[in-house]
């Protein structure tokens, strides 16, 4: 990894007194899952790590203050798995401070070579361990090995429409607009979780957006192996997605955003570049508060992007925002910019499924066969 020489710098403060170490056990794979709340998913998830072909294996699990049957889901789960002699079981409870503090104990407990996130609520698939293993191994250079991600909602397909993950040449700018890859989609060597550094804790909000700016930023080598290997469930428990509605995630959108671009300052990466997409950032978190009604942060992130050296078209945008926000007030701009975007985005939709939406391809055929097993 070509790391910057103020990696460091850019690592936010945790409630943790350590950090991971740099030594592993070579082979073994890390996987953690912090979790809150998540008893009616959790089981399913963590079976999903078990039925890994490979080993070894860790299993780290944080509970997140959880007020549900969570406790006696991981004492019960922990007893089944005990009779194999390669797969480890941890679990580790802390109070309500959120995913990002969450999986920094689990990566200062973790002894694995390589790190895999996982939510609590998500799936790998039976081989993605062994596969992304070989991966790396077969190429010592590579810092992450990628893959792709499709969505789910109970039952579990691995064939269905992958929605990222996709091979890119380049990851800046492209990771600033677009997810790339889930949290669960790839794997970290160590080192690359010891450089990075912490996950920010301060974050209620786009927490793996910044994280992965931020290992973006250091020049990692990236690889991808095709195909499926992990799944997104979708569901209305209470997910980070819905903070956008919310005064508490809007202000942490807008704390991630400013992170990112300290990031970004220390990459050196020329700000005409990026200055569209980090735009566009600022542009979402003011159409969400004014639908909160928060003047402040509306103010604030169209103050920050009218400095921004962009393209005209993103200009009007901030311009036109700015006027109706002040002919309207932030109650009344909200809305209509929301109903605005959400035609915009069905324009797009159909414009893309008329020409065969070649930016969402169809499932790899090319895969390895475990896709198929």
């Amino acid at each position: 990894m070509h790391v910057m020489r103020e990696a460091k710098d850019l690592w936010p403060e945790t409630r943790h007194s350590r950090w991971m170490s740099e030594g592993y056990e070579p082979v073994l794979a890390s996987v953690i899952i912090p979790t809150y709340n998540r008893a009616r998913f959790l089981g399913e998830t963590m079976d999903s790590v078990w039925a890994q072909r490979h080993r070894p294996v860790e299993l780290i699990v944080v509970d997140d203050g959880s007020g549900d049957s969570t406790p006696e889901i991981l004492r019960d789960w922990g007893r089944k798995c005990a009779g194999d002699a390669r797969f480890e079981f941890r679990s580790f409870r802390q109070q309500n401070y959120g995913a990002p503090t969450a999986r920094n104990r689990g990566l200062i407990e973790s002894r694995g070579q390589y790190i895999q996130f996982l939510d609590s609520d998500d799936l790998l698939h039976p081989r993605k361990l062994e596969i992304q293993v070989q991966a790396m191994e077969a190429d010592t250079k590579c810092d992450f090995v990628c893959s792709q991600t499709a969505l789910f909602t109970d039952v579990a397909h691995y064939e269905a429409r992958p929605y990222c993950g996709w091979a890119r040449e380049r990851l800046l700018p492209d990771f600033i607009n677009k997810l790339l890859w889930h949290t669960s989609s790839g794997l970290y060597r160590r080192e690359a979780c010891v450089t990075i550094g912490p996950w920010s804790e301060q974050l209620v909000r786009w927490q793996d957006w910044e994280y992965n700016v931020r290992f973006a930023c250091l020049d990692p080598n990236v690889c991808y192996v095709p195909g499926t290997l992990s799944l997104f469930r979708q569901h209305s428990f209470g997910r980070i997605d819905d903070l956008g509605a919310k005064l508490p995630g809007v202000r942490g959108g807008l704390c991630a955003v400013k992170l990112v671009e300290r990031s970004l300052g220390y990459a050196g990466l020329d700000q005409r570049v990026v200055g569209c997409e980090i735009v566009r950032r600022y542009y979402r978190i003011a159409r969400e508060a004014m639908e909160v009604d928060c003047d402040e942060l509306v103010r604030e992130a169209l103050a920050i992007a009218a400095t921004k050296d962009i393209c005209p078209l993103c200009r009007a945008k901030v311009d036109v925002a700015k006027l109706t926000y002040r002919l309207l007030g932030a109650g009344p701009s909200g809305r209509l910019l929301g109903v605005v975007g959400y035609y915009k985005r069905l324009l797009v939709d159909a414009a893309g499924a008329l020409r065969g939406a070649p930016g969402l391809p169809a499932p790899d055929r090319n895969a390895p066969a475990h896709l198929t097993d």
